[in-house]
């Protein structure tokens, strides 16, 4: 009996509400976010070369797209086509990459941008 008691009012015990206080959110620029300042490089790097990233995953995924069959492969041109979207290929001609389903023509293509 004592412990059924003991049971039921630990599952009764509410815990106190304490409201947390949060400072504002306001619109402000990089560096009043507190980011360090070699933080701030490597997000100014990182933007500047998204371009080169984007080249680089989209080989990447070419090697995958050569390797790949099915349901995979889709799941791969679906990442490569954005990927060379970033990269700056106009959207007719990713169109035209992906009917042709050939790997071939796009390390071609790639091979070219770099």
């Amino acid at each position: 009996m004592k412990l059924e008691l003991s049971v039921l009012s630990l599952l009764s015990y509410e815990t106190p509400y304490i409201p947390i206080q949060h400072e504002p959110i306001e619109n402000s620029t990089m560096t009043e976010k507190n980011y360090s300042a070699y933080q701030q490089k490597v997000i100014k790097r990182f933007y500047e070369n998204r371009d080169a990233i984007a080249l680089q995953r989209a080989s990447e995924l070419v090697t995958e797209l050569y390797l790949t069959q099915g349901a995979k492969r889709k799941k791969v041109w679906q990442s490569l086509e954005k990927n060379l979207e970033k990269a700056g290929v106009p959207a007719a001609q990713i169109d035209h990459l992906k009917q042709q389903d050939n790997p071939e023509l796009v390390a071609k293509l790639l091979s070219q941008m770099v």
